[in-house]
């Protein structure tokens, strides 16, 4: 904006600023003071004379208050250039509505600046999110405007995120389980020249199957979306875990710039098969700062793949068999309250895989579910855990429910009690 006013307030008789606005802009003492606080001397002197009284001080015809460092204003016609600071930091909301007061100009970070209507000064002190305003101002000498009290904000990142539409699940082993990768940016739905990132897995966990539904906008294969790769050992290969090993890399590019033009976008659908010998693994995605946008950070997500927790079973003690001696006197101890060696002494099957204190916390997850043999919503020693021994035992029909049943119960009958015992089986 071009520069032609150079209004110089020194040499002359200051005045009560507060005083002129209650007298010629009809405030209160109380408004012109919040005035003066909120936009400084300048701009509410600004405003207080109007345009015709700012060419007025130009040519000298009517005083005007020495100002801080006697600098000079940016007065354009009927507009003043201010700098303003967002309170709550969202510069967004601030830019909307300063332009609503007739604002042209821009943000950054939390701060806005531009031209604003000289008569529009006063509805600053309106703005709940107007932390301040000031006039934007230059030495007397003319040159660059000067804004060392006011730190430039930073140039916002965009985050490029890539996330998984699942970030865990539970999978058996031979079992395929696709997913898919989706991206989004922060600030949202940000343009950029693309992406190119790597996808990384355990080939000793899970099989790679080709990708599907590849997004096929302005999409380059860095490298043949068939074609599996080798992740460097070192510093823990690409993705910074020492436990994956193969990765496949793919690209989308945009030259101009409008990529994806889209939000929430689906890259492509990511296919494995489990291994034989699955335990679990996480699947990872990596990108090389070089090959990313400017200004811009990679921010990705990993899908862990677990094994299902094994289903619970009336082998307490973790040998493999269901024995009414070991592991029905178990549960009836522990049904009465009997904790440490009082609960395992002598009734422990041979070949067992779990000590008192995994008996123990094993029984204190499942047992409310497993041990309500009847249903009541209680598990009780002697209607539930004889209902237990007798089934181990191998009693049937009314010998299996004689004189056990709660009076509350909900499975009642021997068929019933059976189809719970039998659905914690091995």
């Amino acid at each position: 904006m071009e520069i032609e006013n150079k209004i110089d307030f020194s040499d002359v008789e200051p005045f009560d600023l507060p005083e002129y606005l209650v007298e010629n802009k009809n405030l209160t003492k109380s408004e012109a003071s919040q005035l003066i606080d909120k936009v400084g001397p300048e701009l509410a002197w600004v405003y207080a004379v109007g345009a015709d009284g700012v060419d007025a001080a130009i040519q000298g015809t009517e005083k005007a208050p020495p100002l801080i460092n006697a600098e000079i204003l940016y007065i354009d016609g009927q507009t003043v250039g201010i700098r303003a600071i967002a309170e709550d930091d969202d510069g967004e909301a601030l830019l909307k509505k300063l332009k609503a007061l007739g604002l042209d100009g821009s943000v950054r970070g939390n701060t806005v600046s531009g031209s604003i209507p000289i008569s529009k000064i006063g509805e600053l002190a309106k703005l709940e999110n107007l932390g301040w305003a000031k006039a934007i101002i230059m030495p007397v000498f003319g040159g660059p405007i000067i804004e060392e009290d006011i730190p430039s904000a930073p140039e916002e990142v965009i985050q490029l995120k890539i996330t998984p539409s699942e970030l865990t699940e539970a999978v058996e082993p031979n079992t395929s389980i696709s997913f898919d990768v989706n991206y989004s940016t922060e600030p949202a739905e940000t343009p950029t020249t693309g992406i190119a990132f790597g996808m990384h897995w355990d080939s000793s966990q899970v099989a790679f199957d080709p990708v599907t539904g590849l997004t096929e906008r302005f999409s380059l294969g860095a490298q043949p979306i068939s074609a599996v790769l080798d992740d460097p050992v070192t510093n823990g290969g690409l993705d910074g875990d020492p436990n994956t090993d193969k990765y496949i890399l793919q690209a989308w590019v945009d030259e101009k710039g409008n990529w994806p033009n889209n939000s929430n976008l689906t890259l492509y659908t990511a296919n494995f098969t489990t291994l034989p010998g699955f335990e679990g693994t996480q699947i990872n995605f990596s990108a090389n700062s070089d090959d990313l946008p400017a200004n811009s950070n990679f921010v990705p997500s990993s899908i862990a793949l677990t094994s299902p927790a094994p289903s619970p079973a009336l082998d307490i003690d973790g040998n493999g068999v269901i024995d009414a001696l070991t592991d029905g006197l178990v549960a009836i101890r522990y049904l009465f309250g009997f904790r440490g060696e009082t609960l395992t002494e002598g009734v422990v099957g041979e070949g067992a895989t779990r000590n008192t204190e995994e008996i123990v916390a094993y029984l204190d997850e499942v047992g409310d579910t497993m041990l309500d043999v009847d249903g009541n919503g209680t598990a009780g020693a002697l209607t539930d855990g004889i209902l237990f021994m007798r089934h181990a035992l191998g009693f049937e029909d009314q010998a299996l429910i004689e004189g056990a049943v709660s009076p509350d119960a909900t499975r009642t009958t021997a068929e019933a009690i059976n189809a719970h015992l039998q659905s914690f089986s091995l």
